[in-house]
């Protein structure tokens, strides 16, 4: 079973490929390429399959909830629904590893162009970090 990390870092690396020539800065670069899920509040559109992730990795949400609250993040109530926490969960953790990108760091308050090379650069630095 992956970790969360490694699930989240497939899910950008995936998503990359569909943003290319596309413009973002690189400090928007994870609520941009998670913005679908964002928006439509889940990434499974389940809340069983939503709820088995959540499962899945019971062990490791505490310290990414913890991590967020110390940040003053305050994930939406798991029980009322699942979907949301999720996403949310993603969505701190996407930022955390495309913060990790040199790629990323290097245009962090710059709009930049993904372009091929840049995406590739960014999915080998997701792949050494995951």
């Amino acid at each position: 079973m992956a970790t969360i990390k490694e699930f989240v870092a497939d899910v950008l690396m995936d998503n990359l490929d569909e943003y290319e020539g596309n413009s973002t800065y690189g400090a928007d670069l994870a609520f941009y390429l998670l913005q679908q899920y964002n928006v439509d509040g889940s990434y499974t559109y389940s809340t069983y399959k939503a709820k088995q992730w959540l499962q899945e990795h019971f062990d490791e949400l505490a310290d990414i909830v913890n991590d967020m609250t110390e940040e003053g993040l305050a994930p939406c109530n798991v029980f009322d629904n699942p979907e949301c926490f999720m996403v949310q969960i993603m969505l701190y953790v996407a930022g955390g590893l495309l913060g990790q990108c040199d790629t990323v760091t290097e245009v962090w308050n710059e709009e930049f162009i993904l372009e091929a090379d840049i995406i590739k650069k960014i999915k080998e630095e997701l792949n050494e970090i995951k």
